[in-house]
């Protein structure tokens, strides 16, 4: 029982290293091509990193809220929003595919491809964009 339960370990400890694996192929990959990630900052929610509170923390005013006013909108109907627009073809787009440790290990021709999942994000190059279209194809055996 004692060692059943350390296999059940040692097998989702394993399979988290196999997604970090493909997670950073894909990222090689992405790299090979030129792409450098994200270019903008993220602040945290909490507001702890503006100047201004900052310094009311540390003279001990406490720092002014807007008021809040309260308007009146007549009633309307709503239209249903149909998702995100398809990024333009004007756009370069290079094709980025990840294949499984399993099908580069045993080879193509032992799996059948039965579909795949295609993600297409836009990244930054030097001064331009790039479509770049990641492809994870399945298999079955």
């Amino acid at each position: 029982e004692e060692l059943a339960g350390r296999l059940r370990s040692l097998e989702s400890e394993r399979d988290e290293y196999k997604q970090l694996y493909v997670s950073m192929l894909e990222a090689y990959r992405k790299l090979e091509a030129g792409l450098v990630g994200q270019k903008r900052e993220r602040f945290a929610e909490g507001g702890e990193q503006t100047t201004l509170e900052l310094l009311s923390m540390l003279t001990g005013q406490a720092a002014e809220e807007p008021p809040t006013a309260s308007t009146q909108v007549e009633a309307h109907e709503r239209v249903k929003p149909t998702g995100r627009k398809p990024l333009p073809d004007s756009l370069p787009r290079i094709h980025v595919e990840v294949l499984p440790p399993d099908v580069q290990r045993a080879g193509l021709d032992a799996f059948d491809r039965i579909g795949e999942d295609v993600t297409e994000t836009v990244e930054h190059r030097r001064a331009s964009l790039v479509v770049v279209r990641t492809v994870r194809p399945k298999y079955v055996w």
